[in-house]
Order: C-alpha cells, then sequence, then structure tokens
C-alpha cells in the first residue's frame, strides 16, 4: 500500500542521511570512550543490573522487584548511571 511505501522511503531515506549516521557513529563513539574508562567491577555490576533488567522487565510491574517497578525504572537507571560517572571520574 501507499501507506507502507511511504513509512519504508521514510526510514530508508533517514539510514541515507550523512548527519544522522554521523550522530549515531559519535555517539557510538563516546560510549564506547566510557566503557574504555570504567574499572572491571563497574563494568561488572553493570552487566549484572542489565540482565536483571531484562529478565524483570518481561515480568508485570506489580510483581518485579522493587527498584525495577515502571514507576521506579527511570530513575533507577539515572541513578545508576550518575553513579558510574562519578566513579569514574574521581
Amino acid at each position: 500500500t501507499q501507506n507502507g511505501r511511504t513509512s519504508s522511503q521514510g526510514l530508508l531515506d533517514a539510514l541515507q542521511d550523512p548527519s544522522l549516521v554521523a550522530t549515531k557513529r559519535a555517539g557510538e563513539e563516546a560510549l564506547l570512550k566510557r566503557l574504555a574508562r570504567m574499572r572491571g567491577g563497574t563494568l561488572a555490576g553493570l552487566a549484572r543490573t542489565l540482565v536483571r533488567m531484562k529478565a524483570e522487565d518481561a515480568k508485570p510491574s506489580a510483581e518485579r522487584l522493587p527498584e525495577f517497578a515502571d514507576a521506579n525504572m527511570e530513575v533507577a537507571s539515572l541513578v545508576r548511571l550518575a553513579r558510574a560517572a562519578v566513579r569514574n571520574h574521581s
């Protein structure tokens, strides 16, 4: 259908936009530099949290561990990232 083609063309146009690709590439490089500066324990803790987050996300919010409930998920993620950033700059 026309809507499907229009949507697909929009996605293709975005993927071929050099500024979008450059922005994504710069973001990836910045993330890789941050990860390279992290200590092993910090990376292990981050990995554990990501694995647990994925497992908890599959459950209804009421059945998750409190820190992974919908109401706390965004705040908890921000707190963890802030703590990791502070540890890396100390």
